[in-house]
Formats: structure tokens, C-alpha cells, sequence
């Protein structure tokens, strides 16, 4: 049986999207990021990973064990069993490469043998795809691997990852994923491959390098990090001056020039390695954060008075009053359709 085919990555975040301002308060969030592994074998100039504020407290750098995720699991269906829809979108990633878990395949395929979301999704900078991982990845009916290409030159590529794995092996690893899906009869997972934006001819050698390699090729405008004093940009460019440059580029391209209310208190959750649940995806030092689900439910942490309080803060105060929230540039690349602004507080309520 052939099977049913796949949206592209590129275009599967704009399918089915709501008007968030009439939708608060959802009774169940559209994503749930869960954190396979804490720590990352690549340190790149751009990431928290990199800076020694993450060292220092960004722990702890373990695996999630099977306990905490056989709770987070029976916790998301929990909540489909009792609000009667799917999860939009099931993430394994978060500050952490997903890859270094040794049984990621098993969890991602857990997941749909369960059937509580519509999508699956693995960003991973795919340096530790094997025969064995790629292979299991495939049979786990994962939908879409994100592989993030920092650099598809050999000293630019080990200068930004801080890792000396050559980009024309990490492209090899992927090219066997997909021949591995192929072999299989299969569609799935859905290979977007991506590259930071650089001013040089190497977008287009990126391009052509991965052209029929990954189903698709994208290129991203990064943005500066929350909640650190190193400034991304300025590394990952080399010098404040062309930092600069890129952080105006990133407003350029953005849909809104001025701060906003972000939608993830009202969509997303995150739940780490070691079961603490946060809000957002720039979270790393977790000041965010609602609980830990072996002490409570993800439901009732998702309806909880923590996460009540925030929402509150954030349609007040557009994020001002919270110590990451303040320099946060993520909400600036928002849709049309998540935009609320102006929605009133008294939309939201609580019941504890």
C-alpha cells in the first residue's frame, strides 16, 4: 500500500493554523517539545551550548530516562483522551542533540503507536546518523528530520561547531538516511536539511551539495540568543561590526519591527530531560519553568496557576517584566495568525 503523501517541512508549519486571538485559551497545547538529551557533542558559536553561562548552569546534562518519558507519554495522552483532539505537533529536541539518546527511535516510535499527534519531528545536526539510527528511524514512522548544516566548509564548518566532523561526511550520513527510507518503500521522515544565512557563495554550493540529498533546502536567518551576555551574532560573524549586520537582517526579514506578545505561554511546553516542564524554546537557564510532571500532570500543569501567572505577565506587559522574555527577538518572526496582542486578560481564567 502506498502511502499517503507528505507535506513539505517548509509549508507543514502553515497548514491547518488557527487565528490564535480567537482561540485563547486552547484547552490543550499545540506543541510539546520533549528533550531526548540535554548536552550536544557540537558547540556552536551560535548556541547557549557554546558560552560558558551554559556550563555553568545549563545542567543537568543527562538522558531522559524511560521512567520520565513513559510519564510524559502517558500524560500526552492524558490530555488527547480528555480534550478529544491530537497534539498538533510532537518535537524531540530541545537544548540538547536528540541523537545521543540511545533509544530515540523507540520513543519517537512509542509516540505514534500511541496516536496523539498529527506530526513528529527530530532537529538534530545529524553528525551521529549510523546505518543502525537511520535505519530505526525510518521503521519509528518518524515524519520529519530537520537537519541543521552549519557550514558546508571543512574550516568554517569546525570553526562554527567547534567539532571536527567533515561536512562532506555528515552529508553522506543523511544521503544513507534517505537511501535507507527509499529501500523501505517509504516517504517518511521528510529530510529538510538547512543552513544559516551567510554573505558568501556557499549558500549555493549548499545548495547543490544537498540538492538530491535532502528533500528540501532552506536557509535560516539566526537571531540572537535570550538570556546570555555573549551575543550570538557577534561570534558566530566575527566582530560586533558584522554582528550588527546580521541582527538587521533578521528585522528585515521579520513580519513585525516592534516587540509583541509572544504565543508560546498559550501553545507550547517543554518538557526537559529530567521531567521539569518550561515554557519556551529559548529557555536553556529554564526561568520559565511551571514543574516537574513526576510530581504532577503535564494537564494540570498546562491548566495550572504558574502558567496562568504567565500569561497574565505577557499579554500586560509584552514580556518587559521577565528576565528572558526582555531580549527575546523570537516573537518578531510570528505569523499573522498568532498574533494576540490584543487579546484582553480577561479571556484567560483559572479554577484552581
Amino acid at each position: 500500500m502506498q502511502e499517503k503523501e507528505i507535506t513539505p517541512f517548509s509549508t507543514a508549519y502553515q497548514k491547518n493554523r488557527i487565528k490564535l486571538a480567537d482561540a485563547i485559551p486552547l484547552d490543550a497545547p499545540l506543541c510539546i517539545s520533549i528533550e531526548p538529551a540535554a548536552a550536544c557533542n557540537f558547540k556552536c558559536l551560535m548556541c547557549w551550548q557554546s558560552t560558558s553561562e551554559f556550563r555553568e548552569k545549563g545542567g543537568p546534562f543527562h538522558h531522559m530516562s524511560e521512567v520520565c518519558f513513559k510519564k510524559v507519554l502517558a500524560d500526552m495522552k492524558e490530555m488527547t483522551d480528555k480534550t478529544g483532539r491530537k497534539i498538533k505537533l510532537i518535537k524531540f529536541y530541545h537544548a540538547g542533540e536528540p541523537l545521543l539518546h540511545p533509544h530515540i527511535a523507540d520513543m519517537v516510535n512509542d509516540v505514534q503507536k500511541a496516536d496523539i499527534c498529527e506530526q513528529t519531528e527530530i532537529t538534530s545536526n545529524a553528525s551521529l546518523l549510523t546505518p543502525v539510527i537511520s535505519k530505526s528511524l525510518v521503521e519509528s514512522g518518524l515524519d520529519y528530520f530537520r537537519a541543521s548544516i552549519y557550514s558546508v566548509l571543512p574550516d568554517r564548518e569546525k570553526n562554527v561547531t567547534q567539532n571536527a566532523m567533515a561536512p562532506l561526511e555528515i552529508m553522506e550520513k543523511i544521503r544513507y538516511l534517505r537511501k535507507c527510507r527509499d529501500e523501505m518503500g517509504k516517504n517518511k521522515p521528510y529530510i529538510s536539511a538547512k543552513i544559516m544565512h551567510t554573505e558568501s557563495e556557499e549558500i549555493e554550493k549548499f545548495k547543490t551539495m544537498y540538492d538530491e540529498v535532502a528533500d528540501e533546502t532552506w536557509v535560516d536567518i539566526p537571531w540572537d540568543i535570550a538570556g546570555t551576555q555573549e551575543k550570538a551574532l557577534d561570534k558566530l560573524y566575527g566582530a560586533f561590526d558584522n554582528g550588527a549586520i546580521a541582527r538587521e537582517r533578521y528585522y528585515e526579514t521579520s513580519l513585525y519591527k516592534q516587540r509583541k506578545v509572544c504565543r508560546y505561554p498559550f501553545t507550547h511546553l517543554i518538557v526537559k530531560e529530567n521531567g521539569d516542564v518550561i515554557i519556551c524554546c529559548m529557555d536553556w537557564p529554564r526561568q520559565t519553568y511551571l514543574g516537574n510532571i513526576m510530581e504532577e500532570s503535564l494537564l494540570d500543569i498546562w491548566r495550572g496557576k504558574k502558567l496562568y501567572d504567565f500569561r497574565v505577565m505577557m499579554l500586560e506587559t509584552r514580556g518587559l517584566a521577565h528576565p528572558l522574555c526582555v531580549d527575546c527577538e523570537l516573537p518578531l518572526r510570528d505569523c499573522p495568525e498568532d498574533n494576540i496582542d490584543n487579546v484582553p486578560v480577561s479571556r484567560l481564567s483559572y479554577d484552581g
